[in-house]
Protein backbone atom coordinates (compact mmCIF):
# COMPACT_ATOMS: atom_id res chain seq x y z
CA UNK A 1 0.00 0.00 0.00
CA UNK A 2 1.23 3.42 -0.87
CA UNK A 3 2.67 5.93 2.14
CA UNK A 4 0.26 8.66 3.39
CA UNK A 5 2.36 11.20 1.80
CA UNK A 6 2.04 9.16 -1.56
CA UNK A 7 -1.42 9.21 -1.17
CA UNK A 8 -1.62 12.70 -0.44
CA UNK A 9 0.40 14.04 -3.50
CA UNK A 10 -1.76 11.96 -5.84
CA UNK A 11 -5.10 13.79 -3.80
CA UNK A 12 -3.49 16.75 -4.26
CA UNK A 13 -2.63 16.63 -8.07
CA UNK A 14 -6.47 15.38 -8.45
CA UNK A 15 -7.87 18.35 -6.52
CA UNK A 16 -5.78 20.67 -8.72
CA UNK A 17 -7.25 19.17 -11.87
CA UNK A 18 -10.57 19.65 -10.70
CA UNK A 19 -10.30 23.08 -9.18
CA UNK A 20 -11.95 24.76 -11.69
CA UNK A 21 -14.71 22.34 -13.31
CA UNK A 22 -15.46 20.57 -9.81
CA UNK A 23 -14.00 22.57 -6.92
CA UNK A 24 -16.00 21.41 -4.35
CA UNK A 25 -14.69 18.43 -4.79
CA UNK A 26 -10.99 19.90 -4.97
CA UNK A 27 -11.31 21.26 -1.88
CA UNK A 28 -12.09 17.63 0.10
CA UNK A 29 -9.51 16.07 -2.11
CA UNK A 30 -7.32 18.65 -0.87
CA UNK A 31 -8.55 18.29 2.77
CA UNK A 32 -7.99 14.73 2.65
CA UNK A 33 -4.46 14.92 1.45
CA UNK A 34 -3.96 17.40 4.38
CA UNK A 35 -5.60 14.96 7.16
CA UNK A 36 -3.12 12.06 5.50
CA UNK A 37 -0.02 14.12 6.33
CA UNK A 38 -1.15 15.70 9.34
CA UNK A 39 1.25 14.53 12.62
CA UNK A 40 3.57 13.59 9.54
CA UNK A 41 7.20 15.07 8.68
CA UNK A 42 6.66 15.59 5.10
CA UNK A 43 8.88 18.19 4.19
CA UNK A 44 7.50 20.70 1.51
CA UNK A 45 4.46 18.71 0.24
CA UNK A 46 3.15 20.00 3.39
CA UNK A 47 3.54 23.40 2.26
CA UNK A 48 2.06 22.51 -1.68
CA UNK A 49 -0.54 20.73 0.00
CA UNK A 50 -1.69 24.16 1.97
CA UNK A 51 -1.61 26.24 -0.96
CA UNK A 52 -3.77 23.55 -3.10
CA UNK A 53 -6.42 23.73 -0.39
CA UNK A 54 -6.10 27.80 -0.74
CA UNK A 55 -6.46 27.71 -4.62
CA UNK A 56 -9.55 25.14 -4.05
CA UNK A 57 -10.57 27.57 -1.87
CA UNK A 58 -10.88 30.34 -3.99
CA UNK A 59 -12.00 28.46 -7.18
CA UNK A 60 -14.88 26.80 -4.65
CA UNK A 61 -15.82 30.84 -3.98
CA UNK A 62 -14.85 30.60 -0.24
CA UNK A 63 -12.48 33.60 0.34
CA UNK A 64 -11.96 33.31 4.15
CA UNK A 65 -10.95 29.77 3.90
CA UNK A 66 -8.28 31.12 0.74
CA UNK A 67 -6.74 33.30 3.21
CA UNK A 68 -6.44 30.63 6.09
CA UNK A 69 -4.90 28.06 3.81
CA UNK A 70 -2.47 30.65 1.84
CA UNK A 71 -1.35 32.44 5.66
CA UNK A 72 -0.44 28.26 6.80
CA UNK A 73 1.22 27.42 3.06
CA UNK A 74 3.00 30.74 3.22
CA UNK A 75 4.41 30.01 7.04
CA UNK A 76 5.65 26.64 5.88
CA UNK A 77 7.50 27.90 2.94
CA UNK A 78 10.73 27.75 4.76
CA UNK A 79 10.39 23.84 5.07
CA UNK A 80 13.54 22.30 3.70
CA UNK A 81 13.11 19.01 1.99
CA UNK A 82 13.14 15.36 3.15
CA UNK A 83 14.27 12.09 2.19
CA UNK A 84 11.94 11.28 -0.51
CA UNK A 85 10.12 14.39 -0.10
CA UNK A 86 6.72 14.18 -2.60
CA UNK A 87 6.78 18.18 -3.61
CA UNK A 88 10.67 19.25 -2.89
CA UNK A 89 10.12 21.96 -5.64
CA UNK A 90 7.31 23.71 -3.48
CA UNK A 91 9.94 26.42 -1.68
CA UNK A 92 8.72 29.95 -0.70
CA UNK A 93 9.48 30.89 -4.13
CA UNK A 94 7.03 28.78 -5.51
CA UNK A 95 4.18 28.80 -2.49
CA UNK A 96 4.48 32.53 -2.72
CA UNK A 97 3.42 32.87 -6.77
CA UNK A 98 0.53 30.49 -6.52
CA UNK A 99 -0.95 32.05 -3.40
CA UNK A 100 -0.56 35.59 -5.25
CA UNK A 101 -2.00 34.15 -8.17
CA UNK A 102 -4.90 33.96 -5.94
CA UNK A 103 -4.41 37.38 -4.64
CA UNK A 104 -4.36 38.80 -8.41
CA UNK A 105 -8.01 36.91 -8.97
CA UNK A 106 -9.27 38.25 -6.04
CA UNK A 107 -8.34 41.89 -7.03
CA UNK A 108 -5.70 42.87 -4.74
CA UNK A 109 -2.42 42.85 -6.67
CA UNK A 110 -0.92 44.78 -4.27
CA UNK A 111 -0.52 42.14 -2.16
CA UNK A 112 0.66 39.72 -4.99
CA UNK A 113 3.13 41.93 -5.98
CA UNK A 114 4.54 42.07 -2.32
CA UNK A 115 4.51 38.29 -2.40
CA UNK A 116 6.12 38.32 -5.90
CA UNK A 117 9.11 40.81 -5.25
CA UNK A 118 9.94 39.14 -1.99
CA UNK A 119 10.54 36.28 -3.51
CA UNK A 120 11.78 37.23 -6.81
CA UNK A 121 15.24 36.20 -6.08
CA UNK A 122 14.86 33.18 -4.55
CA UNK A 123 14.09 30.91 -8.01
CA UNK A 124 17.16 28.48 -9.44
CA UNK A 125 17.78 27.71 -12.56
CA UNK A 126 16.24 24.17 -12.43
CA UNK A 127 13.12 25.94 -11.78
CA UNK A 128 12.93 27.24 -15.28
CA UNK A 129 9.02 27.21 -16.11
CA UNK A 130 7.93 27.58 -12.99
CA UNK A 131 10.17 31.16 -12.66
CA UNK A 132 8.53 31.79 -16.20
CA UNK A 133 4.78 31.59 -14.88
CA UNK A 134 5.83 33.95 -11.52
CA UNK A 135 7.43 36.54 -14.07
CA UNK A 136 4.29 36.62 -15.85
CA UNK A 137 2.39 37.04 -12.71
CA UNK A 138 4.53 39.56 -11.77
CA UNK A 139 4.01 41.25 -14.81
CA UNK A 140 0.53 41.13 -14.62
CA UNK A 141 0.53 42.76 -10.77
CA UNK A 142 2.87 45.35 -11.78
CA UNK A 143 0.03 46.41 -14.80
CA UNK A 144 -2.12 46.13 -12.38
CA UNK A 145 -0.67 48.58 -10.17
CA UNK A 146 0.10 50.86 -12.88
CA UNK A 147 3.91 50.26 -12.19
CA UNK A 148 4.13 50.03 -16.40
CA UNK A 149 7.67 50.76 -16.62
CA UNK A 150 8.88 48.23 -14.36
CA UNK A 151 6.64 46.11 -16.61
CA UNK A 152 8.51 47.15 -19.47
CA UNK A 153 12.01 46.39 -17.79
CA UNK A 154 10.47 42.67 -16.50
CA UNK A 155 9.29 41.66 -20.10
CA UNK A 156 12.76 41.81 -21.44
CA UNK A 157 13.58 38.73 -19.58
CA UNK A 158 10.09 37.55 -18.76
CA UNK A 159 8.86 37.34 -22.13
CA UNK A 160 11.60 35.32 -23.87
CA UNK A 161 11.57 32.79 -20.61
CA UNK A 162 7.44 32.25 -21.67
CA UNK A 163 8.52 32.00 -24.91
CA UNK A 164 11.54 29.17 -23.95
CA UNK A 165 9.01 27.27 -22.06
CA UNK A 166 5.18 28.11 -22.27
CA UNK A 167 2.98 26.99 -20.24
CA UNK A 168 -1.04 27.59 -19.55
CA UNK A 169 -0.25 29.48 -16.03
CA UNK A 170 1.95 31.68 -17.76
CA UNK A 171 -0.41 32.32 -20.46
CA UNK A 172 -3.47 33.17 -18.66
CA UNK A 173 -1.26 36.15 -16.30
CA UNK A 174 -0.02 37.30 -20.05
CA UNK A 175 -3.42 36.87 -21.40
CA UNK A 176 -5.09 38.85 -18.36
CA UNK A 177 -2.15 41.62 -18.38
CA UNK A 178 -2.95 42.24 -22.10
CA UNK A 179 -6.20 42.66 -21.46
CA UNK A 180 -5.61 45.13 -18.65
CA UNK A 181 -3.34 46.66 -21.16
CA UNK A 182 -6.12 47.37 -24.07
CA UNK A 183 -8.62 48.33 -21.45
CA UNK A 184 -6.30 51.04 -19.87
CA UNK A 185 -5.02 52.48 -23.35
CA UNK A 186 -8.53 53.76 -24.03
CA UNK A 187 -8.09 56.52 -21.57
CA UNK A 188 -4.21 56.64 -21.16
CA UNK A 189 -1.79 57.51 -23.94
CA UNK A 190 1.26 56.74 -21.84
CA UNK A 191 4.11 55.96 -24.51
CA UNK A 192 5.09 53.15 -22.50
CA UNK A 193 1.91 51.70 -22.00
CA UNK A 194 1.47 51.66 -25.43
CA UNK A 195 4.98 49.44 -26.04
CA UNK A 196 3.95 47.28 -23.15
CA UNK A 197 0.73 46.68 -25.47
CA UNK A 198 3.06 45.78 -28.55
CA UNK A 199 5.66 43.22 -26.56
CA UNK A 200 2.52 41.61 -24.87
CA UNK A 201 0.69 41.07 -28.11
CA UNK A 202 3.72 39.91 -29.69
CA UNK A 203 4.22 37.52 -26.58
CA UNK A 204 1.06 36.21 -27.42
CA UNK A 205 1.75 35.39 -30.83
CA UNK A 206 5.60 33.62 -29.97
CA UNK A 207 7.05 36.78 -30.81
CA UNK A 208 10.05 37.88 -28.65
CA UNK A 209 10.26 41.58 -30.27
Amino acid sequence: MASPEVQAMILMRQSNILAHSEPGLAVDLAADAADLIDGRDPGRLAASVARQQALAALHNGDERSFYRHAAHALDLGDIEPVEDDRAPYAHAAYVASDVASGYLRLGNPDRALELLTDHHAQWTSQQHRDRAVADMRLLHAYIAVREYRLALVLADTAIPAYLSAPSQRARRHLARAGTLVRQRRRSDSNSVLQELAGRIKNATQGVIA
